[in-house]
C-alpha cells in the first residue's frame, strides 16, 4: 500500500519502508534523517515524506504510538522519564 509519497506500508508484516537518499558521506553526524532543503549537511539522509504522513503510515502498519523521554529538574535533582512505545528495528539498505 503506497497511502502517501515515498512511503509504503505493508500491515501485514508491521512494516513502513520510507525513501531516502543519502546526502552526507563525509564529515559529522548530528542526525540520522532529515527533511529536503533542511540539514543536510549533518544528516544521513534526507526524506521527502513529512514527519505526519511517516506518523500515519506507522499507524497504519499497526504501532501504538509513544513519547519521547524527558529531561526533569526539581529540588536540584536532575532526572530523566524514559521514553514510551514500541522499540523499532530500523534497516537501511
Amino acid at each position: 500500500m503506497h497511502p502517501f509519497e515515498g512511503l509504503t506500508v505493508y500491515p501485514d508484516d508491521h512494516i513502513v519502508e520510507i525513501q531516502s537518499w543519502v546526502c552526507l558521506d563525509a564529515g559529522y553526524l548530528e542526525q540520522i534523517a532529515c527533511g529536503v532543503a533542511s540539514r543536510e549537511h549533518e544528516s544521513l539522509v534526507v526524506i521527502k515524506a513529512k514527519p505526519s504522513a511517516i506518523h500515519a503510515a506507522m499507524l497504519l502498519a499497526g504501532f501504538e504510538p509513544g513519547a519521547p523521554g524527558k529531561w526533569t529538574y526539581e529540588n536540584n535533582v536532575l532526572g530523566t522519564i524514559a521514553p514510551t512505545g514500541e522499540k523499532l528495528e530500523v534497516i537501511m539498505r
